[in-house]
């Protein structure tokens, strides 16, 4: 019988949540162009065990949760204002989705996360020709991008801010 002495690290836990929930954000947004929301709820959930570790590895500190918080707002704001002046022309799964993100990376890495998927989502559409044929009818599931900005934010977010610093 194997017996592991290794203590629990709630950052794991949560990061595993994390992809998961992305990937099932990407594939239902993909296939049928809606994010519900126990899947925005799963992410959420991936973030607050990320920082449970957080507190536990440097014990409560105001500054951090204020960090996740504003992380929280900023782009889902944003999103939600679009939405409002383009009547719906974001979903409303989005928006929760960028608020549980914001939760997980917190300011500035919100913001790579969000420049990053819509360079992921121009790319696409620009390659794929969507532009032209679309004419810009057709709605594009931006979960999948935002998910691509998220994971690459979240493994590489810091050398990619100190990139755009320098």
């Amino acid at each position: 019988m194997l017996n592991f002495k290794m203590p629990i690290n709630f950052s794991r836990v949560g990061t595993c949540i994390v992809i998961f929930s992305l990937i099932a954000i990407s594939v239902t947004d993909y296939k049928k162009n809606i994010i519900p929301d126990y899947m925005c709820l799963s992410l959420f959930i991936g973030a607050v065990f990320d920082y449970i570790q957080e507190i536990i590895n440097n014990g409560f500190v105001i500054k951090a949760l204020t960090n996740r918080i504003v992380g929280s707002l900023v782009i889902s704001i944003f999103l939600l204002l679009l939405a409002l002046i383009t009547n719906g022309g974001i979903g409303g799964g989005d928006i929760k989705m960028t608020a549980a993100a914001g939760f997980l990376l917190g300011v500035p890495y919100i913001l790579v996360a969000f420049f990053i998927s819509y360079l992921f989502a121009a790319l696409f559409i620009f390659i794929s020709g969507g532009f032209k044929r679309n004419n810009m009818k057709n709605s594009v599931p931006i979960g999948p991008y935002l998910s691509m900005g998220i994971l690459v934010t979240m493994y590489f977010g810091e050398k990619i801010l100190q990139w755009f610093l320098i």
